[in-house]
């Protein structure tokens, strides 16, 4: 069943934050209604067998902040849908 249809048009997730924790195929089938997107990179290789496709991240969507962890372990990203971050940004 595909998420995204079973929730566009519902009434109690307008104006509300939502967090989506999943994989690749679950934050898929709600990307388009994602306008702030937290993502955490944990290094090494690991055998997945989802990955998020970076390219649809970055066609639709703008990285706002990023950085380490304060053990290098992870690096942290904070992507924005193109339309939120101008908005977010126009006036600094």
């Amino acid at each position: 069943k595909n998420i995204n249809s079973e929730y566009e048009n519902q009434d109690f997730l307008k104006n509300k934050d939502v967090f989506i924790i999943g994989g690749a195929n679950l934050i898929f089938q709600v990307f388009d209604i994602i306008d702030i997107f937290y993502i955490t990179r944990i290094k090494g290789v690991y055998n997945c067998d989802k990955k998020l496709d970076r390219n649809i991240i970055t066609n639709k969507m703008t990285v706002f902040t990023s950085g380490p962890a304060s053990d290098d372990s992870c690096f942290f990203q904070v992507w924005m849908k193109n339309s939120v971050y101008e908005e977010k940004t126009k006036n600094l």
